[in-house]
C-alpha cells in the first residue's frame, strides 16, 4: 500500500505498507511499515519504520523444534525491528527496538531476547535475555536448546560482556565481564570481571575480580581497584586498592587499604578479616584480625591451621602459628611457635616465642623477650628477658619483669627441676639485674644484681653489685654485698663490700663486714 519500488516475494499473507526501496521476501504472515532501504525474510515477522534495517533466519538452527513435538511447520521467525538504523535479527522470537547497528543472531533459539536503543550491542546464543542502552555491549555463548533460559540482562555503558551464563546482570560502566557464571551482578565501574562464581557482584570500582573453578560463590566487592577474590566462598572486599582473599577461603574481608591480603595454607583461612592499612596479611587464619598498620601478618602453619588472633595495627608485627593470641601496635613485634594465648600490648622489637609461652604478655618496651615461659610478663622497658636456658629442661613460669634495661629471669644452668626453674620471681625496674634458678624471688630496682640458685624466697631492694646465692635471705641496698657460700635465712642491710657465710646471721651497714658465724649480728664499730 503506497510508497515506492517495494517487492513482496514468495510470501504469503505478507504485505508492505508506505515503503521506499523495500523487500519481504519469502515471509508468512510478516509486515514491513514505512520502512527506507530495508529487507525480510522471515515468517510472522513485522519490521516497522527505521532505515537499513534486516530481519531474518536459517532454519538448521531449529530443526530440535520438531523433536520436541511442534508442528514441521512451526518454523522459525516471530521475529521484529521497530526503528532504528542498521539494525539486524536473524533470531527467532526476538526483537530489536531503536538504535544503531544492533544485532541479534541467528544461533539465539526460540527465546525472547531483545535490544533496546544503544550502538552496536549484540545478543548471540542467549535465550530470553536482553540490551538496554549502552554501546558494544555483548550477551553470548549460552544455552541454545529450546525454552532453556538464560535470562541475562545489560543496561547501559560500553563494551561490557555476559557470556556463557545465567540470571546474570551488567549495569553500566564499561569493560565488565561476566563468565560462565549464574545470577551474579556487575554494576558500573570499568575492567572488572566475575568467572566461574554464582550468585557474586561487584559495584563500581575498577579492574576488580571474582574468580573460582568451584569456591568462589556468594562474594562481593564493592568499589576500590584491582581487588580480587579468588577460589573465596562468601568473601567481602569493600574499598581499597590491590587487595585479595585467595585460596579456598571462607568467608572472610577485606575493608580498605591497600595490598592487603587473606589466604590459605594447607586448610581455609575462615572468617578472618583486614581493616584499612597496607600490605597486611592473614595466611592460614580462621576467625582472626588485622585492624589497620602496614605489612602486619597472621601465618599460620604449614600444616594445621591457625585460630582467633588480633594484631590492632602498627608496623611489621607478626603472629606465627599461634593461636588465641594478640598485639596491639608497635613495630616488628613476634609472637610465634605455639605462644598460644599470648599477648603483645605495643612497643617495639618485642618477642615472645616458644611452645611453652602460653599465656605470656608484654606490655610495650623494646627488645624484651618471653622465651618458653608459661603466663610470664614483661611491662615496658627494654632488652627485658624472661626465658628458659639452652642447658635446661625446665622452664620458669608465672615470672614478671616490670620496667628496667637488660633484666633477666632464667632457670640456673642444667637444672631440671621446678625448684631451680626461675618460676614466681620479679624483677622491678633498675638494669642488667638477674634472677637464675630461684623461685619466689624478687628484686626491686638497683643495677648489676643477682639472685642465684636454689631454693629461692630471697629479695635484693635496691643497691648495685649484690648477689645471693642461698635461700629465704635479703639484701637491701647497698653495693657488692654478696654471699660467698651457700647460705639460707640471712640478710645484708646497706653498706659496702659485706659478704656473708653464715645461716640465720646478719650484717648491718658497714663495709668489707662478712658474716662467718651462723645465728649472729655484724655491725660496724660503734662510737
Amino acid at each position: 500500500i503506497g510508497g515506492n519500488d517495494n517487492l513482496v516475494y514468495n510470501s504469503e499473507g505478507s504485505g508492505i505498507i508506505g515503503s521506499y526501496n523495500s523487500g519481504l521476501s519469502g515471509g508468512t504472515n510478516s509486515v514491513m511499515m514505512a520502512t527506507s532501504g530495508s529487507s525480510m525474510v522471515n515468517k510472522r515477522s513485522v519490521l516497522l519504520g527505521g532505515t537499513n534495517n534486516t530481519i531474518s533466519s536459517t532454519p538448521g538452527y531449529y530443526q530440535g523444534i520438531i523433536s520436541l513435538g511442534y508442528p514441521s511447520d512451526f518454523g522459525y521467525g516471530a521475529s521484529s525491528i521497530i526503528g532504528g538504523l542498521g539494525n539486524s535479527n536473524y533470531g527467532s522470537f526476538t526483537s530489536i527496538i531503536g538504535g544503531v547497528n544492533n544485532k541479534i543472531n541467528a544461533d539465539c533459539s526460540v527465546g525472547g531476547s531483545s535490544i533496546i536503543g544503544g550502538h552496536l550491542n549484540t545478543i548471540s546464543g542467549d535465550t530470553w535475555s536482553s540490551i538496554i542502552g549502552g554501546q558494544n555491549n555483548e550477551i553470548l555463548d549460552g544455552n541454545t536448546l529450546l525454552y532453556q533460559l538464560d535470562e541475562n540482562s545489560i543496561i547501559g555503558g560500553d563494551g561490557n560482556t555476559i557470556s556463557a551464563s545465567t540470571k546474570s546482570f551488567i549495569g553500566g560502566g564499561e569493560l565488565n565481564d561476566v563468565y560462565a557464571s549464574s545470577h551474579s551482578f556487575i554494576g558500573g565501574g570499568s575492567g572488572s570481571t566475575i568467572t566461574d562464581s554464582d550468585y557474586s557482584a561487584i559495584i563500581a570500582g575498577g579492574g576488580s575480580i571474582i574468580s573460582g573453578t568451584s569456591y568462589s560463590d556468594y562474594s562481593i566487592i564493592v568499589g576500590g581497584y584491582n581487588n580480587s577474590l579468588i577460589e573465596n566462598k562468601l568473601g567481602t572486599l569493600l574499598g581499597g586498592a590491590l587487595n585479595g582473599i585467595t585460596g579456598t577461603t571462607d568467608s572472610c574481608v577485606v575493608i580498605g587499604g591497600n595490598r592487603n591480603r587473606i589466604n590459605n595454607t594447607s586448610v581455609s583461612a575462615q572468617a578472618s578479616g583486614i581493616m584499612v592499612g597496607k600490605e597486611n596479611t592473614i595466611s592460614g587464619g580462621s576467625e582472626s584480625f588485622i585492624g589497620g598498620g602496614r605489612g602486619n601478618s597472621i601465618l599460620g602453619p604449614a600444616v594445621g591451621g591457625l585460630e582467633f588472633s588480633f594484631i590492632g595495627s602498627g608496623q611489621d608485627n607478626t603472629i606465627i602459628d599461634s593461636n588465641n593470641s594478640f598485639i596491639g601496635g608497635g613495630e616488628d613485634n613476634t609472637i610465634s611457635a605455639s605462644s598460644d594465648a599470648s599477648a603483645i600490648i605495643g612497643g617495639e622489637s618485642n618477642v615472645i616465642s616458644g611452645s611453652s609461652s602460653t599465656g605470656a604478655i608484654i606490655g610495650g618496651g623494646e627488645d624484651n623477650t618471653i622465651l618458653g615461659s608459661a603466663n610470664g610478663v614483661i611491662i615496658g622497658g627494654s632488652a627485658n628477658t624472661i626465658s628458659l636456658s639452652a642447658t635446661t629442661s625446665v622452664n620458669p613460669i608465672n615470672s614478671a619483669i616490670i620496667a628496667g634495661s637488660h633484666n633477666t629471669i632464667v632457670p640456673a644452668n642444667g637444672a631440671t627441676s621446678t625448684e631451680l626453674d626461675g618460676s614466681h620471681s620479679a624483677i622491678i625496674g633498675g638494669e642488667n639485674n638477674l634472677i637464675s634458678g630461684h623461685t619466689n624471688s624478687f628484686i626491686g630496682g638497683g643495677s648489676g644484681n643477682t639472685i642465684s640458685f636454689s631454693p629461692g624466697y630471697n629479695a635484693i631492694l635496691g643497691g648495685g653489685g649484690n648477689k645471693i646465692i642461698g635461700g629465704y635471705s635479703a639484701i637491701i641496698g647497698g653495693e657488692n654485698n654478696q654471699w660467698q657460700a651457700f647460705s639460707n635465712n640471712s640478710a645484708i642491710i646497706a653498706g659496702n663490700g659485706n659478704g656473708m657465710n653464715g645461716s640465720r646471721s646478719v650484717v648491718i651497714g658497714g663495709q668489707n663486714i662478712t658474716a662467718t658465724t651462723s645465728d649472729m649480728v655484724y655491725v660496724p664499730d660503734l662510737i
